[in-house]
């Protein structure tokens, strides 16, 4: 190779050489350009996240503050609370006080004209010391003959009281939905005091006359107006003097259908002798659990054999008989009644009554109504009574238990306690109107409607969102009656003019 071309190549590779650098240079001159571009939008951000940590910091330390006089006044609010919670502690002890003085002074009083009576009695020749009352009652027996029914098994048993009953209705322009008809029926007998609830002139009252003269000869049947101010059971029952060693029975004639029922249980008599009924008119004038308190502790016993009802109503006066007496109730609700208490409502059936348009109580008459013959022994059969039973079956099926389950984890959601004894209450219930009624989804729906909702005393907007759930659920199962209460529970919630999203089963009582 020349000389001269060795050079050409030489000033080539030198061009070549000084291009290379001059593409390193603006390659350099690039990274540095992005290099100062990420570190601007870096030096951006890291302010942008400064401010946005300072406004953190100054919206915690107003949310502390603010907090801060909360506390202190919740502070002050419990402060004056427990100040006025120790006036009324010293207030009530002092009318404590009071009212035993004034006992105690009346008690001595009733001594004085006791023994003023006594006196009276001897001066006047009157046998102060004869026997009491009770002594003068004369028992007789009730027993019904069934020959006609031994062969009946409990479905015809029961269409065959269904039947009367229904003409009897019919005769006194009452007409109902068989289930409804279905549903009194169960309850009655089922639970030992049933409630009707609902605007005066629905016909309660008529309805329960009816229900118990179709039930029961008149004989076996009271009928009590409750009295404003009751406070124990000696306004229901009566009470026994210690003074005079007599027990005094009130003017509501209770305590001779209890000493029948007593002769009959230990004649043995009860079985083959019909259902007794006391209708307790205006029931929540006074509060059930005072006056009615003798029974609200039998209402989760049952009878066997050797052992019946017990209620002890002083010194040695013991009456007991074989479960075979029921109460029903009915209730309005309105400034001159009692609300019923939590421990009441756990224990009933409340059925509500609508206005009927037909309805004329100028044709209703108890006057021609012939009792059906129906033993308190058939009852058990029929209805599934516990007493004198061996066990308890409450078993139905998977699919009730499915949609039953849905149910308690709504009122669970709810926060409102289902407890055992109304879960009972609802199993025995629907395993015998399952083969009663002919609506399938009717007997779950009744226990809903009479056992579950009167539960419902809920506030805020949460507890509404729940109730909507709840009612979705009874929708979406065509249980129509509670939801149709509830609606009514919700529609009455909204519009609260004292209390926004108060829901309470009670308040649409007067509504219905």
């Amino acid at each position: 190779m020349s000389k001269l071309s060795i050079e050409q190549e030489l000033n080539i590779s030198r061009d070549n050489l000084e291009q290379l650098r001059e593409e390193i240079k603006d390659i350099e001159k690039f990274k540095a350009e992005e290099l100062r571009k990420q570190k601007i939008s870096l030096e951006d951000e890291i302010v942008q996240l400064e401010e946005k940590k300072l406004n953190i910091d100054q919206e915690i330390e107003r949310e502390r503050e603010n907090k801060s006089n909360q506390i202190n006044e919740l502070e002050v609010t419990i402060k004056y609370l427990e100040r006025t919670m120790d006036s009324l502690r010293v207030g009530i002890q002092t009318l404590q006080e009071n009212f035993t003085d004034e006992q105690k002074s009346a008690h001595k009083k009733l001594q004085e004209l006791l023994v003023l009576n006594q006196h009276y009695n001897i001066l006047s020749g009157r046998d102060f010391d004869s026997r009491g009352e009770e002594s003068q009652q004369q028992f007789q027996s009730h027993e019904i003959l069934e020959e006609d029914q031994v062969n009946m098994d409990r479905f015809e048993l029961y269409k065959k009281l269904k039947d009367e009953f229904v003409g009897i209705l019919s005769k006194n322009n009452r007409k109902f939905d068989s289930h409804f008809i279905d549903n009194i029926l169960i309850s009655v007998h089922q639970g030992t005091l049933t409630l009707f609830a609902g605007m005066p002139g629905s016909g309660k009252t008529s309805l329960v006359r009816i229900l118990m003269s179709a039930l029961a000869p008149k004989e076996r049947i009271r009928e009590v107006s409750v009295g404003k101010g009751w406070t124990s059971q000696k306004d229901l029952i009566g009470f026994f003097n210690p003074l005079s060693k007599k027990f005094h029975s009130s003017s509501t004639n209770v305590y001779s259908l209890l000493k029948q029922l007593d002769w009959e249980h230990e004649k043995g008599l009860f079985n083959k002798s019909p259902m007794s009924y006391i209708l307790l008119d205006e029931a929540n004038l006074s509060p059930l659990e005072h006056y009615w308190s003798a029974f609200y502790n039998l209402t989760d016993n049952v009878a066997n054999t050797g052992a019946g009802m017990k209620i002890f109503l002083g010194n040695s006066e013991t009456i007991e008989y074989s479960n075979n007496l029921r109460f029903i109730g009915t209730i309005n609700y309105d400034q001159t009644t009692e609300e019923l208490s939590p421990r009441v409502v756990d224990r009933v059936n409340i059925i509500r009554m609508e206005s009927q348009r037909s309805f004329d109580i100028a044709k209703i008459t108890d006057s021609d109504i012939d009792s059906i013959k129906l033993s308190f022994g058939k009852c058990r059969e029929i209805f599934g009574l516990l007493d004198y039973s061996n066990k308890l079956d409450i078993s139905i099926d998977e699919d009730f238990e499915v949609r039953f389950s849905q149910i308690l984890k709504k009122f669970e959601d709810l926060r409102i306690f289902v407890s055992h004894r109304v879960q009972i209450a609802i199993r025995r219930y629907c395993k015998v109107a399952k083969n009663l009624m002919y609506e399938q989804n009717k007997p779950l729906d009744y226990c809903i409607a009479q056992r579950l909702l009167p539960l419902i005393k809920v506030q805020g907007a949460r507890a509404k969102s729940k109730l909507k759930e709840l009612r979705t659920l009874l929708d979406d199962n065509k249980y129509d009656i509670s939801s149709r209460i509830l609606n009514e529970i919700i529609m009455i919630g909204e519009e609260g003019e004292m209390f926004q999203d108060d829901f309470n089963y009670f308040l649409t009582l007067s509504h219905v």
